[in-house]
């Protein structure tokens, strides 16, 4: 597989098929995408599931994972001196220092992971098992496209193969709820995935899964690979063609969010006044125009915070912006070790009815008013530090001191 990302990228699918030209326009805008948190943690989610299926398939005992005990199960993996239990044990420790360096909580990727992700796939697999003995478990499989769109690839993250039937698995750990039903990411993995497994099984029907254990989502969708393939050549391909060309109009939506080019679209640049236009008339608005609006305003507020965070960046590498400048964010306090401060507190007496707010502790404003000044100082004081707000632009009449290109970005 190369060694950079797919070109016409499935992930992104739905947003370069609807809107041709954002594939070319969004390489050309410069904008770096250099990840996030989020993305980030769903990578160790995916990680987690990897290796603990492969270890699974290796011979391990599924009735040793407990999704909620973590520590528990790696007590028992720790003696064990398999080749497998090993590999899944350094894994696991990879996983669990970029969790403490990130602040993810390794706990709660093991509870939704093993709960929800391996478990559904580990027991249709056994069910596949018991009816076909053939049955096929392949886990992150490399997938190519290339015969019919060039420079298309990914990952599947699990696929079972029984009879006639593949059913594609795919994990996502974001909270918003991702519908399987044409969900055009998914059908180009079921594509590749038919592709590289067709010589070896005669594979007839395609069942297309999202696992989604944050969202308690699971929801498939199935074709025939007859109709996986008409997609694939009817509007697949001519569409990657049009978008290698820039060819089409430019339609801006909800799927626009991640697309680089969006801070410098012109088609969202003249969407917003063109939506000011409509309601242009010296009146209030009546409910059903407000409820219009509202549904409009969506993609607007995704352009607005593209184009600030694109004009804050290029304030980050010293481009000019007449008339406006980067300052700090308005900060706040915070207390680093809730666990520290309650534990003190209920030492001292303090009920937890007065001291918190369920489940966490009461906010700086409430403790100093609950404690006294000196009790305060005493208890809370020592933990907390303030933390200055994200880089933002704003006019140069801002009272706020301008920040040099040189100074700390990293929050932007």
């Amino acid at each position: 597989m190369p060694d950079h990302h797919s070109f016409y990228s499935p992930s992104s699918s739905k947003r370069w098929l609807t809107c041709h030209p954002s594939l070319v326009l969004g390489e050309q805008a410069g904008i770096e995408d250099n990840g996030s948190e989020v993305a980030l943690e769903g990578t160790m989610a995916h990680s987690v599931g990897e290796n603990v299926l492969r270890w699974l398939q290796a011979g391990g005992r599924y009735e040793l994972l407990d999704k909620n005990d973590y520590a528990g199960f790696r007590d028992v993996l720790l003696p064990k001196s398999t080749d497998s239990a090993i590999t899944l044990g350094k894994a696991l420790d990879e996983i669990e220092a970029v969790c403490q360096e990130h602040g993810f909580d390794i706990h709660e990727i093991w509870c939704n992971v093993i709960g929800t992700y391996v478990s559904t796939i580990w027991r249709q697999y056994l069910a596949d098992k018991a009816e076909d003995p053939n049955a096929l478990l392949l886990i992150e499989q490399e997938l190519d496209l290339g015969e019919i769109v060039p420079d298309c690839f990914g990952t599947a993250d699990a696929t079972i193969v029984v009879g006639n039937v593949l059913r594609l698995y795919d994990l996502k750990y974001g909270r918003v709820r991702v519908e399987a039903f044409h969900n055009t990411q998914l059908m180009i993995y079921g594509i590749g995935d038919v592709l590289r497994n067709e010589e070896m099984f005669d594979i007839d029907v395609v069942d297309m899964t999202i696992i989604q254990p944050r969202a308690n989502n699971i929801a498939t969708f199935t074709m025939s690979r007859n109709e996986l393939m008409l997609w694939a050549s009817e509007e697949l391909r001519p569409a990657a063609e049009r978008a290698a060309r820039c060819e089409g109009r430019l339609v801006p939506g909800e799927h626009c969010r991640y697309c680089r080019a969006l801070a410098k679209c012109p088609s969202f640049a003249a969407l917003a006044p063109a939506i000011a236009v409509q309601y242009a008339k010296p009146e209030l608005l009546p409910d059903e125009a407000l409820a219009q609006l509202l549904q409009q305003l969506g993609p607007i507020k995704l352009w607005v915070d593209a184009v600030q965070a694109y004009a804050v960046s290029l304030a980050q590498n010293g481009h000019n912006i007449p008339g406006w400048k980067v300052v700090n964010g308005r900060g706040k306090s915070v207390i680093k070790d809730e666990a520290k401060v309650i534990a003190d507190l209920r030492a001292a007496g303090y009920d937890d009815k007065l001291i918190l707010r369920a489940p966490a502790l009461e906010t700086i404003t409430n403790l100093k008013r609950i404690l006294r000044k000196a009790k305060y100082e005493e208890f809370v004081a020592p933990h907390v530090e303030y933390r200055e707000g994200a880089k933002t632009l704003v006019p140069e009449s801002d009272s706020r001191e301008a920040l040099n290109p040189s100074d700390d970005f990293a929050t932007v």
